[in-house]
């Protein structure tokens, strides 16, 4: 819960919402701290919290951490996209991810 808190303040100073770990955690928790013009940063940081702090590991179910439908599983895709990602680590992260995106 912490860890997603400090991340989700980190990413609001990011995108110029400038909110504090201890201002967030008072909206997550009881919903204090917000003022007219904060309001949308807030509710945005705080969905952040939420999915950064809740749910399945990805790993575990990566389909519904993603929010996506998981009609027609492959067990085999992740390791071998794990084993995929392993054999590149050498390139630059744009090669990668332009491998991983073909």
């Amino acid at each position: 819960q912490r860890l997603a808190l400090c991340e989700a303040a980190d990413l609001s100073w990011w995108t110029g919402d400038r909110l504090s770990s201890e201002r967030l955690g008072l909206w997550v928790g009881l919903r204090i701290g917000s003022t007219e013009d904060t309001e949308q940063a807030l509710a945005r940081a705080g969905w952040a919290v939420r999915r950064l702090s809740g749910g399945r590991a990805p790993a575990e179910g990566l389909a519904a951490f993603l929010e996506r439908p998981d009609d027609d599983p492959d067990p085999g895709a992740i390791p071998d996209l794990a084993e995929l990602l392993a054999s590149v680590e050498p390139l630059h992260p744009v090669v990668q991810s332009a491998i991983l995106f073909s």
